[in-house]
């Protein structure tokens, strides 16, 4: 198999076309601020095409905490830079040709990644979760379609959903948490990590990534640092580097 088949067999298993109802979902290569693969819809049949962001611009901001109070005002302008329509929500193409369906997906996509990015840089966001943002794209552009989120269970039996889960070779999982210096946070997550811990799965580590820009008590390093081995932001990928070749 040659260079090129190479590239495009492992582009294909990211940037994958399935099927939903009558219309088909393309994961493209642009990234939300999350970390997560814009994905765009198409429908149409075989001369006209639409291609529609479905609202996900803004369900991330949605998600992150934030709730825009007039959508389509907000992003009509970034739409429009783009050639796009805009409507309850979502960014949408003009009806366009099968020559020209490759270009549409590109532009919604694009415009999709920037109003959400526009929403993250404007709108009031939790801290923690733009910093679980941050920590997420971060693990993505470093470690690829190895990161998943998903939920596992500690040993109260309890489910625990994580952002980052690492599939790592020989079936090991790496599971990087963030946490950031506010009680809420410290304390959901210090129990998902112990619990996930005290389950002693095996071939899982853990690892929690906190915003060292901030100043933290010594006692909330050491409670979290109980439940699983802290890394400063700062020094993730010095530490994280060497998961990256098992």
């Amino acid at each position: 198999m040659n260079l090129n088949a190479l590239i495009q067999s492992a582009l294909s298993e990211i940037f994958e076309v399935h099927s939903v109802n009558e219309s088909s979902v393309v994961t493209t290569q642009c990234l939300y601020p999350s970390g997560s693969f814009v994905q765009v819809t198409v429908r149409g049949g075989e001369h006209t095409f639409y291609v529609s962001d479905e609202g996900m611009a803004v369900q991330e901001i949605e998600s992150a905490g934030a709730v825009p109070s007039s959508p389509d005002r907000m992003i009509q302008p970034i739409a429009a830079s783009f050639g796009l329509l805009v409507s309850k929500g979502k960014i949408m193409s003009q009806q366009c040709s099968l020559s020209d369906l490759g270009l549409n997906i590109a532009l919604v996509a694009n415009a999709s990644r920037s109003a959400a990015e526009w929403f993250f840089d404007t709108l009031k966001v939790r801290q923690d979760e733009k910093f679980k943002a941050i920590v997420s794209h971060f693990l993505r552009a470093k470690f690829h379609s190895a990161v998943q989120s998903g939920v596992l269970t500690g040993v109260s039996n309890k489910t625990h959903k994580f952002d980052n889960i690492i599939y790592l070779r020989d079936h090991r999982k790496l599971v990087v948490d963030s946490v950031v210096n506010d009680h809420n946070s410290i304390s959901s997550r210090m129990v998902a990590n112990w619990d996930l811990r005290s389950a002693n799965h095996s071939g899982i580590e853990q690892r929690i990534v906190y915003d060292d820009r901030d100043k933290w008590k010594a006692e909330d390093l050491n409670i979290l640092s109980a439940a699983a081995t802290l890394v400063p932001y700062s020094k993730a990928w010095d530490v994280l580097s060497k998961f990256a070749l098992q």
